[in-house]
């Protein structure tokens, strides 16, 4: 839905996933320790990436994706076991060095092709809160982390993005009905999803892209006189990342 957005809007873009449902290319300790980013991972990422540069191609890269596939297909365990990112700020800190580092590392060598960076894809989807309850309200997962500990593991993505790409505008994409819980954290845009029963894709004609262009509401154009002054900075941060 992400892509059929962007490119019924005019981007022309590949959409990557670098972290998928099932932690692609994470390697765990026994007790679900973050020990580092498999080679093969790695290799593959890597070339892929070349591959992108030498066909000129643009790239949308989401970084986090909900891992509900873990706790679809392979149960509780396999999820606590793979999200102690989530419930331990050492682990949190671990994901950081040895996955989100050498991640970042890899996308360095073509900032030119990305159009932008989502530090999260629906990641609302992994809350069960005993306060504001279950993201997921039919029920179907009834495991999940606080609000608090999610937002927590996000805005450590966030430093890290900010850290070692620091002119690739941040976003990301959800689809809670209260976007106001990442008012905290520093994106350039955030997006929002909507699901319904009719939907409809698009032919690949249709979803050409026929010139590159920047899908805002924040107001690209020169002149723009917003009297909040907090939405003149942000307006003028999103401007400013997108030419460099």
């Amino acid at each position: 839905s992400d892509m059929i957005n962007i490119k019924a809007l005019g981007y022309n873009a590949v959409h990557i996933m670098a972290q998928g449902g099932m932690m692609e290319g994470v390697i765990y300790g026994e007790h679900g320790e973050i020990l580092g980013l498999s080679e093969d991972y790695k290799q593959n990422f890597r070339k892929f990436l070349q591959i992108i540069d030498e066909t000129e191609t643009n790239i949308a890269v989401f970084l986090q994706f909900h891992t509900t596939q873990i706790y679809e297909k392979l149960g509780k365990d396999a999820w606590d076991y793979a999200t102690q990112f989530y419930a331990s700020e050492e682990v949190c800190q671990q994901y950081m060095d040895l996955v989100m580092t050498p991640i970042l590392d890899m996308l360095k060598e073509v900032e030119h092709r990305i159009l932008f960076l989502s530090l999260g894809d629906e990641l609302e989807n992994e809350i069960n809160d005993s306060e504001i309850g279950n993201h997921f309200d039919n029920g179907r997962l009834m495991y999940g982390v606080t609000q608090e500990s999610m937002l927590y593991f996000l805005k450590a993505v966030t430093d890290a993005v900010k850290e070692d790409l620091p002119n690739v505008a941040r976003t990301n994409a959800g689809n809670s009905s209260d976007m106001t819980i990442y008012e905290n954290i520093d994106f350039d845009f955030q997006g929002r999803n909507y699901y319904n029963a009719n939907s409809r894709a698009p032919s690949i004609e249709e979803l050409k892209a026929t010139a590159p262009t920047i899908v805002t509401e924040f107001g690209l154009g020169d002149g723009v006189v917003v009297e909040d002054e907090v939405w003149t900075i942000k307006q003028v941060q999103f401007r400013d990342n997108f030419i460099t």
